[in-house]
């Protein structure tokens, strides 16, 4: 693990060590440029109670029937989104997806081409999702990015970015993440209160 990976994940363990209630010996990241990290308040996590909630328009245009499918979306659940949808409907789109993804191509963002998939070991500036394993998924550049499917995904790092998240929860409901960043430090990350699946990442 290179410096600038240690350094993210270190700050994730400080702010996950305060969310427990724990201290860490020596530790004096902040979360905030002008918050100490042992005075987290409610509205620096990421919820519902702060999120805004999606329209079934904005989900149409960032979450493909296909995505659905795939993902293992009932066939009710679907329906909300795309109410016309039927069981053979969905049948076809899952394998449809699933042709795509053994091509490689389901990363491929269809909105704005500038933004791409970042090297994450190369530097915190990146805008970062992070999923509880310590695993991320990095993005550069201004655009939306569509076609995620990161499951438990517990942190956002804007890095050097204003950026927001597309999000579900346990039970497919959709919200957007509040916009944040730029941070300082830069390995500083925002937690969700509970474990989402991030569908579209978008960075102003």
């Amino acid at each position: 693990m290179n410096k600038t990976m240690r350094n993210r994940v270190a700050g994730l363990l400080v702010i996950s060590a305060v969310f427990l209630g724990l201290r860490t010996p020596g530790a004096s990241a902040a979360p905030a440029a002008d918050t100490p990290a042992e005075s987290i308040r409610e509205d620096q996590l990421i919820g519902p109670s702060n999120s805004i909630p999606a329209t079934v328009e904005e989900v149409r245009d960032h979450v493909s029937l296909e995505d659905m499918a795939q993902q293992g979306f009932s066939l009710k659940n679907i329906q909300r989104y795309y109410p016309n949808a039927s069981a053979a409907e969905v049948a076809k789109a899952k394998k449809n997806r699933q042709l795509k993804s053994s091509k490689k191509d389901h990363l491929s963002p269809f909105i704005q081409p500038m933004i791409s998939i970042a090297n994450c070991y190369l530097s915190t500036e990146f805008y970062g999702v992070v999923r509880v394993d310590g695993s991320q998924t990095c993005f550069a550049y201004a655009g939306t990015y569509n076609g995620l499917y990161i499951t438990m995904a517990k942190w956002l790092c804007p890095g050097n970015n204003m950026g927001r998240a597309l999000y579900s929860d346990i039970y497919n409901n959709f919200y957007w993440s509040p916009w944040r960043g730029p941070v300082n430090p830069l390995t500083y990350c925002y937690a969700f209160t509970a474990n989402v699946t991030v569908q579209s990442v978008e960075i102003a």
